[in-house]
């Protein structure tokens, strides 16, 4: 918000948000800032695309190998430059773990797990305040559903396009009913 309303002079065609280190998988869209400046340039009328790369955070400490977003980025990219985005939407990019001869990439849906453990670990930032990091482990999902989950899981690209109306249109009558008395 802060470049498209302060620093750019004009709005660029294409916002690209990341490579984030880290996943933005299934519901987690909801809570990352990479997938958050996406949607902001989105709701400004600009093509947007989240770009993360998922790593194993076991043993990895600050280091994260980026190889697979290097491998694969410019080829996922590239059908999406001149691509018509429908209004209010954006494309969500995860690279998977290894960048090795890859898979390609597969379009999926955003997965929905059927059992998520969210684990919410308490720190202490450098100046002595306390922060609360999101932490999910256990993740289960239904394979064969072609979700961005399991297109991770197999070791492609996910391409995932989101859309931002939340509303869930099947309950509208529903609640026009109920507070018409």
């Amino acid at each position: 918000m802060m470049a498209l309303r302060t620093v750019m002079p004009d709005a660029p065609d294409l916002l690209l948000s990341g490579v984030n280190r880290g996943a933005n998988l299934g519901d987690d869209v909801t809570y990352s800032g990479t997938v958050s400046a996406a949607i902001e340039g989105a709701l400004a009328g600009i093509r947007s695309i989240a770009l993360s790369q998922v790593y194993a955070k076991e043993g990895m400490a600050d280091t994260v190998p980026f190889g697979a977003a290097e491998a694969w980025g410019q080829q996922v990219i590239a059908p999406l430059l001149d691509a018509p985005f429908a209004e209010r939407t954006l494309i969500n990019i995860n690279f998977p773990r290894s960048s090795g001869p890859g898979k390609g990439h597969q379009d999926g849906a955003a997965g929905l797990p059927r059992l998520c453990t969210r684990q919410v670990i308490e720190g202490t930032d450098p100046r002595g305040f306390r922060y609360y990091w999101f932490g999910l482990h256990g993740i289960e999902h239904t394979p064969g559903h072609e979700t961005d989950l399991e297109a991770i899981q197999d070791g492609f690209v996910s391409v995932t396009p989101l859309q931002l109306d939340l509303t869930h249109e099947a309950s509208l009558g529903e609640l026009a009913q109920r507070y018409a008395q």
